[in-house]
């Protein structure tokens, strides 16, 4: 009723065109929310906005459309 863990399927879509590097992520100044950039958080169970998804597939140089 009230889990505390929630998990999604994830398949293999595409490569990127461009792998985005921590530095680069870091110096995006619209994406300073983004967990992977805060001290302690853990990629493996990081939430990701739907913006911020956008912002970090346009830096890796993905179609958006």
């Amino acid at each position: 009723e009230s889990p505390r863990w929630i998990s999604v399927d994830v398949k293999f879509r595409k490569k990127f065109k461009h792998v985005l590097s921590l530095q680069e992520i870091k110096s995006n100044p619209a994406i300073t929310e983004l967990g992977i950039v805060k001290k302690g958080h853990r990629l493996s169970i990081m939430p990701v906005t739907e913006k911020e998804w956008s912002l970090l597939l346009e830096m890796a140089g993905e179609n958006l459309g």
